[in-house]
């Protein structure tokens, strides 16, 4: 049976792409289109500082995904 991401999980994923898009936007001082994988990228860079030198969350309290 497959896993589906529960509300609480799409809430956080949502939560954490609009912050990024909104540190483009706040930094660029322009009013940017949405793009998923210039806001994929600073995702993941944030990633690697909160979870992967800070150790303060995990990957999944990050970013929920599910595992296949």
């Amino acid at each position: 049976m497959k896993q589906k991401i529960t509300f609480t999980q799409f809430e956080r994923q949502d939560f954490v792409d609009n912050a990024c898009f909104n540190l483009l936007k706040e930094l660029s001082g322009k009013d940017l289109e949405w793009d998923i994988n210039l806001i994929s990228q600073v995702r993941d860079s944030v990633q690697d500082i909160l979870v992967d030198q800070l150790k303060i969350m995990d990957a999944i309290e990050f970013y929920p995904y599910i595992e296949e």
